[in-house]
């Protein structure tokens, strides 16, 4: 495709779109990281706790 088609994508835009959908994603990977760590956390917790009353 040729920048004349009609109804066609630039290059630059495809890499814009491109790079909006990677942003994105980073973002929601970011995200789930924070929410496992939290998860992490809380259960190391909890272990100590289970272990403190045990002793």
């Amino acid at each position: 495709m040729t920048m004349s088609d009609p109804g066609s994508i630039s290059d630059l835009d495809k890499n814009r779109s491109l790079a909006a959908w990677l942003e994105w994603q980073l973002r929601q990977t970011r995200s789930r990281i924070r929410e496992l760590e939290i998860q992490e956390e809380q259960e190391r917790r909890r272990r100590e706790r289970a272990r403190a009353e045990q002793s």
